[in-house]
C-alpha cells in the first residue's frame, strides 16, 4: 500500500511539473503582447503555488508512511527543474514554430544530463528498496 501512495503522489507531481512548465511557457512567451505592461511579481505566485502542491503531495506521503517520506519529497523538488524546463522549452519551441510557419524543421533532440534529475530518481529508487 505505501508504492501506491509513493507512485500516485509522484505521478502528482510530475503532472504538475510539466503542466506547469507549459504554462508558464505560454504566459511567458505572451506576455510581451499585453497592452498594459505587467509590473506584479508572478515569481512568486508561482512559487507559493508549488510548495502549496509539493506540501500537498508530501502531506499525503508523510501521513501514510511516515519520516521516510522526507527523502521522496526531496526527491521531487530535485526532480522539478528538468521536468519543468523541459516542457517550458518544448512550449516555446512549438510556439515560435507555429509563429512562423516552419512546420517541417527538424529539431536535434538533446541527450538527458541534469545531474538533479539522476540524484532524485535515484535517492527515491533506494530509499524505497532498502528502507521500505
Amino acid at each position: 500500500m505505501d508504492f501506491v501512495f509513493i507512485t500516485v503522489s509522484n505521478l502528482i507531481w510530475i503532472f504538475y511539473c510539466l503542466t506547469e512548465g507549459v504554462r508558464e511557457g505560454f504566459f511567458n512567451h505572451y506576455k510581451s503582447t499585453y497592452r498594459n505592461s505587467l509590473r506584479y511579481n508572478f515569481k512568486k505566485m508561482f512559487l507559493i503555488q508549488r510548495l502549496l502542491v509539493l506540501s500537498a503531495t508530501g502531506g499525503i506521503m508523510l501521513h501514510t508512511i511516515g519520516l521516510i517520506a522526507l527523502p521522496f519529497v526531496i526527491g521531487q523538488l530535485l526532480m522539478f527543474h528538468f521536468l519543468h524546463k523541459m516542457a517550458y522549452s518544448c512550449t516555446v519551441n512549438k510556439i515560435e514554430l507555429l509563429k512562423t510557419e516552419r512546420l517541417t524543421e527538424n529539431k536535434i533532440v538533446e541527450k538527458v544530463k541534469d545531474p538533479l534529475l539522476i540524484l532524485g530518481v535515484t535517492l527515491q529508487i533506494f530509499i524505497y528498496l532498502f528502507f521500505m
